[in-house]
């Protein structure tokens, strides 16, 4: 069975378009899943957390593939990536990234564990997610704030002006 999938994708050290096209390229020769749509990718200012100190832009997209893992089994993938990519264990909130690949959905499901949350819990209140999202699924439903991509970004758009 066919799972579709939506990743964030992101980076914000060295060469972020090669990081970016190396995950990607990582994730197509997977037999295990399919890039089946890619975004345009945004230079995005970076959420700063106290103590992360100046950090330089970030590079960000979205994806969708479609995948016979489990979402578990897709974020173990994605982490592994991120490993072979260069980004150090463990990871700390806020730190610069040379890759970072998040789900944000997984078919239409709602998963709370300690390890994943699906759908992504601020997605709704990142621009730099919803823009490469729409790009590829404006009409995508989120199962449980019921609004489009579309209509998640329109409301972001409306409380930042």
């Amino acid at each position: 069975m066919l799972n579709k999938s939506y990743i964030a994708i992101g980076s914000n050290l060295g060469n972020r378009e090669q990081n970016i096209r190396g995950a990607i390229d990582t994730l197509r020769s997977n037999p295990l899943c399919t890039v089946t749509n890619e975004s345009r990718l945004y230079d995005t200012e970076p959420l700063l957390k106290e103590g992360s100190g100046e950090q330089g832009w970030y590079l960000n997209g979205a994806i969708e593939i479609e995948t016979t893992l489990a979402a578990s089994d897709l974020l173990s993938l994605l982490q592994e990536i991120e490993i072979e990519l260069g980004r150090p264990l463990p990871r700390k909130s806020g730190e610069a990234r040379i890759i970072d690949l998040d789900i944000l959905f997984f078919e239409d499901l709602v998963i709370k564990t300690a390890d994943l949350t699906i759908p992504h819990p601020e997605l709704h209140k990142r621009m730099f997610v919803l823009q490469p999202l729409y790009d590829i699924a404006p009409t995508l439903m989120h199962p449980t704030l019921r609004m489009s991509v579309g209509d998640l970004k329109t409301k972001l758009d409306k409380i930042l002006k």
